[in-house]
């Protein structure tokens, strides 16, 4: 197989093939992946990454090349892309980033964050919290 663009980044239900255009099922690739820890590049409340790089794990991208825009490379119109990873996001829980002090942080909307306004303490949800506002540990809001 030639080479071909190879930056991919997959979420959802992707189609997967491999280098002998042998489809691949995706869940069954996460679950085989899952098992070697080297493989994992994040699994965190936000989502699963699983490291494909050096596997022969390919998708197909839309009409002309993604980074250069020339014509299609193979029959149908599509551009050959290979797989550098899998992300499989956990849409169960619905999360927000917001920075406070010098960290970007994931929380769910219903968080419960003790903010001071004035000199006494409210409780404000993560969904509510806005740049500017100062939580209780002395920590400031800015996004």
């Amino acid at each position: 197989m030639k080479r071909k663009s190879s930056y991919h980044v997959l979420t959802h239900n992707p189609i997967l093939f491999d280098g002998n255009r042998g489809r691949i099922r995706a869940d069954e690739l996460v679950e085989r992946l899952r098992r070697e820890p080297d493989r994992i590049l994040a699994d965190d409340e936000v989502g699963l990454v699983l490291y494909t790089g050096d596997l022969e794990v390919y998708t197909q991208s839309g009409i002309g090349d993604p980074v250069s825009g020339s014509p299609p490379l193979v029959s149908g119109g599509f551009h050959v892309r290979r797989v550098l990873q899998i992300s499989v996001p956990r849409p169960e829980v619905p999360l927000i980033r917001r920075q406070v002090g010098s960290a970007v942080i994931s929380v769910a909307p219903d968080s419960v964050f003790f903010v001071l306004s004035g000199s006494t303490l409210r409780r404000v949800r993560g969904e509510d919290l806005a740049p500017g506002m100062i939580l209780a540990s002395g920590e400031k809001v800015y996004w």
